[in-house]
């Protein structure tokens, strides 16, 4: 099994304890709405 999350860009708190405990994925994720 294998578990995602998002943190948002600003949130360094929870990106350095992410960084201790799992890998990055290398992905950058972008939208925009339709409509």
């Amino acid at each position: 099994f294998r578990v995602y999350w998002q943190t948002h860009e600003s949130n360094a708190q929870a990106q350095a304890l992410y960084d201790k405990v799992a890998d990055k994925s290398g992905f950058i994720v972008y939208r925009q709405p339709l409509g």
